[in-house]
């Protein structure tokens, strides 16, 4: 019979639920603590990539642009288009600094060159993949679920395969 105390805060209505903003920058963030730390102690996976400035170098500075252009997006609402060609933008800082697809392996036994095709293939798996990061972001915690997953199969096959910067950005 009597009003409630608590009125929980919600959305109204017909228009859009409250959408999460700037939830990249932690990542970012907790990504460049884990190097410097490593980098600081001397870990055997900082001292890789430090033999590979180029690559890292790209690497960093293509997610770089995508940490910018996020933000931009989360309070301006940038289109399609600028967003698109910003990840290509980003894809080829990691491609400039030597990040690229050398050969395709369909089994022990079955190894494809890609010589020269590896750059766009490399052009369009950076895109994809970003774009597939997106799209499944629309429940809370899924893409972050979906990446913990993916960057723990990655640290176990970096690991088998003794590859120490792999592992550590892992």
């Amino acid at each position: 019979q009597r009003e409630p105390i608590f009125v929980p805060i919600t959305y109204r209505p017909g228009s859009a639920p409250p959408v999460p903003q700037v939830g990249g920058v932690a990542i970012f963030m907790a990504v460049l603590v884990g190097v410097g730390m490593a980098a600081a102690t001397g870990g055997v996976g900082a001292q890789s990539m430090l033999r590979q400035p180029g690559l890292y170098g790209g690497i960093f500075g293509g997610v770089t642009l995508l940490l910018a252009v996020g933000l931009a997006d989360d309070f301006f609402d940038l289109s399609p288009a600028i967003k698109l060609l910003a990840q290509g933008m980003a894809a080829m800082f990691a491609i400039s600094g030597g990040l690229t697809l050398p050969l395709a392996q369909f089994g022990p036994d079955a190894t494809i060159t890609l010589g020269w095709m590896g750059i766009p293939l490399t052009l369009f798996w950076i895109i994809a993949v970003t774009n597939a990061f997106n799209f499944i972001d629309g429940l809370d915690g899924l893409a972050a679920s979906i990446g913990v997953v993916g960057f723990g199969t990655t640290l176990v096959s970096a690991a088998i395969l003794g590859h120490s910067d792999v592992v550590m950005l892992s």
